[in-house]
């Protein structure tokens, strides 16, 4: 693949600046970008709510919140008639695994640093890898397992 026509005076280094090139010209990238910034700040106050409370209140008001919002939007929405049979098991099962998921989470702050919970919480892009290749079929998995190799190692690292 050729490097855009004003990018042809870096020679081989063009490699090393695409991903700073993909910022300015791709939205997802951006997007991408921005949730990596607000997850980075937001990993310090999950802690601080943990430690002014407990593992289990902050995860409780989160997803009240999360489900009020949803049943309203639903609600307001006229979309409970398309609510089937099929739905309703993972209506039920899904809040049930996230809410242990998200407690484990929040019990992990009260055993270490906000930066070790937070890199280890990252290295389920993986598991998101692997389960996206096996369940989903996607097939642009090889491009990302670098970048997942990386993430791996930086967690490995901070562990040290």
């Amino acid at each position: 693949m050729q490097p855009p026509a004003h990018l042809l005076w870096m020679g081989s280094a063009v490699r090393y600046y695409a991903p700073v090139h993909q910022l300015f010209r791709n939205k997802g990238v951006r997007i991408a970008l921005l949730v990596a910034v607000c997850g980075a700040v937001a990993v310090n106050f999950d802690k601080f709510a943990m430690l002014r409370s407990s593992a289990t209140f902050a995860p409780a008001f989160i997803l009240l919140f999360c489900g009020i919002s949803g049943l309203l939007k639903t609600g307001a929405a006229k979309e409970w008639d398309k609510v089937g049979k099929e739905h309703l098991s993972h209506l039920l099962v899904n809040p049930i695994v996230y809410t242990v998921v998200m407690v484990c989470y929040w019990s992990a702050f009260a055993f270490g640093f906000a930066a070790y919970v937070g890199a280890l919480k990252r290295i389920n892009i993986v598991f998101a890898l692997l389960l996206g290749w096996l369940v989903l079929g996607e097939v642009k998995v090889k491009k990302r397992w670098p970048g997942a190799i990386i993430m791996m190692v930086g967690a490995a690292l901070l562990a040290l």
